[in-house]
């Protein structure tokens, strides 16, 4: 008989009877069976739901990264996700805030609220809590307790029973936030929160690369604007030479659209035919040398879409990433108008220098016509003065030589002048005897002098070396012109010319020379008259051009107001300064200063020596008197090449007062003939004459005959201009006379003539040295 029996786990079982042991264990193990697969059946559905849970979730996660894959910008990815939101269980509203650039949070967007939630709460204050609650990018859940006991009275209003706060974060900073709300739970549940927390994590990466464009985007707009704003093209292309970007100006240009920009430009449709072989070259190296520039700046001829070519420079730089060159950008300026002003340039400049070149060929021609007759006039006086003449005669003599050199002293002024101002005077550096070059220069103005009773004087320092050098002509020039002057505003009393070191203290003039190893000094002079003086008032005329200091003495003292001028001139050309000190009716001192080279190796400036070794009586003073003109006694051999009947008979004259005799040729072929014929010691050559002038017949003489048999050869001409010296030298001439022939040059032409040996070395020294 069976006995009910209550299980106090599993309700009412049928059990044996007493004594019924093993029926009584079997029902018990059915029950506990019964019992396990219950607890299994409960874990595996558990299971199971977490499963679908878990897949819901990557499904959810899976949507919303497609979705926000099409988004473009932060608004279009937080509507994504709030419409996710939305979805999840247990959320029936919310909104979506964002801070504004003051602060203040917005409300962008918003689902199931009242219109009264949204007008309250749709602009929040940047110091307001729930400002300060969207800003603060944390996770926040909020259950019914807490809506019912908290401050925001709205969300009570609102029949809200749960709220969640979903931040959006960007690099650990809050861009946004969700408030999602739920009206029938009193809390958000477990599973909404794993799903609102799956979708933030899908969003973090989608908001970073959406942040990452917007700069992007922003940077391209700055960079597009800047761009636009410059007058020059402005590109960027690839490694293959398609056209990535372009600004406006440079579609405009060029004759472009930005639609066709996008559609597919190349660099060699904006590139000349005839350049593209160049450029297409640099498209053929994958990689860049370590060596090569990274910027250039080119000039290339470019070409429009309408098939215009114009002149351009781009500058560019290449773009590399780990040693590749992937492309290049820059700035294509057009040059049309600067080619344009080059060529203009270079034409003005060509018409500038054959300006110059006929000027000076002109100057040239000037001056040899005008000093051609002025030799005769000059050349011939003088040999009339040398003559037996009555006082009568000698009178009008002295004055058709005094009215010649006045002549050809303007003549010189405005040669000089004109050489000067066409930038043609260059240095011609010649070592020579201080002493004896300054004597000469007195020796020159020592006749008008002693016409008006003048004393002359000169002063040395004994501590300056004999030997210098510098461009001996233009000191000479320098020193005659101011004594000229002084002598021409002078009427009774004394010129004096002292020379000196510059400055006049010793220490620092011994400093000076020291710095240069002692090779360099700077050289005082002092030109000092008891003239008529200048007035300070006027002062500030004197070394102007074609300027004195009173119309009046122009008209009293004459001359063409150059000579002060040049003077000025030639001491800035040789690096120093002028300057005068005068005093009306006193009388003035012209100073200049210039550098020179100490050229005695055997003697040193001896800056301990006493004042007074510059005032010993051998160098104090100078007492210049006319030589008489001795007859040579040396048979020399001369050949005067002259085609000029007048300057023929002139020079020959003058040859024969100094006791030579000379055969004549008209021109450069007669002269070659001649040495053929016979050996000369001296050829006399005038420079412009028909057939062959003498520089070609200078040139051949050099290379026909040994130096051994080659005559000395002096150039004889009335070109004068800068440049016609070095002219001569170089084509192989020993020597240079001036028209209008002076009897004491032609003199000291014989002379050095006399010793061959010396005649040689000094040409073949020269050409040592090549041109001056």
């Amino acid at each position: 008989m069976l006995k009910s029996v209550r299980d106090s786990e599993f309700g009412h079982l049928q059990t044996a009877t007493p004594g019924s042991t093993i029926a009584a264990e079997s029902a018990a193990e059915i029950i506990r069976m019964n019992r396990d697969l219950m607890l299994a059946n409960e874990i595996l559905q558990a299971k199971i739901e977490e499963h679908k849970q878990v897949e819901h979730l990557l499904r959810l996660q899976r949507d919303l990264t497609v979705a926000l894959s099409h988004s473009e910008s932060i608004i279009d990815a937080l509507e994504v996700i709030f419409n996710a939101a939305l979805q999840v269980e247990s959320i029936d509203c919310g909104a979506v805030y964002m801070a504004n650039s003051f602060g203040d949070v917005e409300m962008v967007l918003h689902n199931g609220l009242t219109k009264k939630f949204i007008t309250e709460c749709s602009h929040c204050d940047k110091n307001s809590k729930r400002a300060e609650i969207v800003k603060a990018g944390k996770w926040m859940y909020r259950d019914r307790s807490y809506i019912e006991s908290s401050p925001f009275d709205d969300l009570r209003e609102e029949g809200l029973s749960a709220v969640a706060d979903f931040p959006i974060l960007h690099d650990g900073l809050p861009i946004a936030a969700l408030i999602l709300a739920s009206r029938s739970f009193g809390e958000i549940p477990q599973n909404a929160r794993m799903a609102l927390e799956a979708l933030a994590a899908a969003t973090s990466g989608i908001i970073a690369r959406i942040k990452a464009e917007e700069r992007m985007q922003e940077s391209e707009r700055r960079y597009r604007e800047l761009a636009d704003l410059l007058p020059q093209t402005v590109f960027e292309i690839d490694r293959k030479g398609n056209v990535i970007f372009a600004n406006s100006f440079g579609l405009e240009a060029f004759g472009y659209t930005l639609a066709e920009l996008k559609s597919g430009l190349h660099m060699l449709d904006v590139i000349a035919p005839q350049e593209r072989a160049r450029i297409t070259a640099e498209f053929q190296y994958p990689s860049v040398p370590s060596s090569h520039p990274r910027m250039s700046a080119e000039e290339y001829l470019m070409q429009r879409k309408d098939g215009s070519i114009f002149s351009a420079m781009i500058y560019n730089a290449r773009i590399i990433r780990d040693g590749n060159l992937v492309g290049w950008r820059g700035i294509i300026t057009d040059i049309t108008e600067r080619k344009q002003s080059e060529k203009a340039l270079k034409e003005a400049k060509d018409a500038a220098e054959e300006a110059a070149r006929a000027k000076a060929e002109f100057l040239a021609n000037m001056s040899h016509e005008i000093r051609t007759p002025m030799n005769a006039v000059i050349g011939m006086t003088g040999l009339l003065l040398d003559s037996a003449l009555n006082e009568e005669q000698q009178e009008c003599v002295e004055t058709i030589r005094s009215s010649g050199d006045a002549l050809l002293a303007t003549i010189n002024d405005i040669l000089d002048f004109s050489k000067i101002e066409a930038g043609r005077m260059k240095l011609d550096m010649q070592s020579f005897e201080l002493a004896k070059l300054v004597e000469e220069c007195i020796g020159i103005i020592a006749a008008g002098a002693s016409q008006k009773g003048l004393d002359l004087m000169c002063k040395i320092d004994g501590r300056l070396p004999s030997t210098i050098s510098c461009d001996q002509t233009k000191l000479r020039q320098i020193l005659i012109n101011l004594l000229g002057n002084a002598v021409k505003f002078t009427k009774e009393g004394a010129i004096e010319v002292s020379v000196g070191l510059y400055p006049s203290n010793r220490s620092k003039a011994k400093k000076e020379i020291e710095e240069t190893n002692g090779r360099i000094c700077r050289l005082h002079f002092a030109v000092h008259d008891t003239g008529i003086g200048i007035p300070q008032e006027r002062m500030s005329k004197l070394f102007q051009s074609f300027s004195q200091v009173d119309m009046s003495i122009t008209r009293k003292y004459g001359g063409t107001g150059l000579g002060l001028a040049i003077s000025k001139r030639l001491v800035n050309i040789m690096g120093g300064s002028i300057w005068v000190e005068s005093k009306p009716g006193k009388g003035s001192i012209f100073h200049f200063i210039v550098p020179v080279q100490i050229i005695s190796s055997d003697e040193t400036i001896d800056l301990e020596a006493t004042e007074a070794s510059s005032h010993s009586p051998d160098r104090g003073r100078c007492c210049i008197d006319s030589v008489p003109i001795k007859e040579s006694h040396v048979d020399l051999q001369i050949l005067l090449a002259e085609d000029n009947p007048v300057n023929k008979k002139v020079v020959s004259q003058m040859l024969k007062k100094l006791g030579y005799q000379a055969d004549v040729a008209s021109d450069g072929k007669e002269v070659l003939s001649a040495l053929e014929r016979q050996h000369y010691d001296l050829v006399l050559m005038d420079i412009q004459m028909p057939e062959m002038d003498g520089l070609e017949a200078a040139g051949r003489i050099r290379k026909r005959w040994p130096a051994s048999e080659q005559p000395r050869i002096i150039a004889l001409t009335a070109y004068a201009l800068e440049g016609d010296r070095e002219r001569c030298l170089e084509s192989g001439m020993d020597g240079y006379i001036s028209k209008p022939v002076r009897l004491e040059d032609l003199r000291e032409a014989l002379m050095q003539s006399r010793d061959k040996e010396s005649m040689i070395a000094e040409r073949n020294d020269f050409k040592g040295k090549g041109p001056v």
